[in-house]
């Protein structure tokens, strides 16, 4: 089922404050950044050299986005983690088996499907189950 962690989400005030640690200390690379209208924020990944990134979410302040709201109830800090499956569908389909309800479900791009599991459900993380073509 789980093939492998795609990525963590960090919430973060400041994207440039953020690099500052993650590129500069830690040495992430940037591989991509981009203004993503959808969720109202900006967006950057990391390579971390483990086949795993970091994406940073930078809200845009007073947007009502998902990571604005979470920014103002929680501070920055770890937002979702992304695990990468086999079949989407046949995650769905064990998790409603078990009673557990996944939600915000997309599975209309064939290159990147996703559903997401409530923190109320697991254990007080918000996971993201993604199936990719790469």
């Amino acid at each position: 089922m789980i093939k492998r962690v795609d990525h963590v989400s960090i919430v973060v005030e400041s994207t440039e404050e953020a690099l500052k640690l993650f590129r500069d200390v830690l040495g992430a690379r940037v591989v991509a950044t981009q203004s993503y209208e959808k969720y109202s924020h900006e967006w950057t990944i990391m390579d971390i050299g483990t086949g795993a990134q970091l994406e940073l979410l930078e809200p845009w302040r007073g947007s009502g986005g998902v990571s604005d709201q979470f920014l103002t109830r929680h501070g920055e800090g770890v937002h979702h983690v992304t695990l990468e499956t086999s079949d989407v569908r046949d995650s769905i389909a064990r998790l409603e088996s078990v009673g557990i309800e996944p939600f915000h479900t997309d599975l209309s791009d064939p290159t990147w499907q996703e559903t997401f599991i409530h923190p109320r459900q697991s254990h007080g993380v918000l996971y993201q189950l993604v199936e990719r073509t790469h």
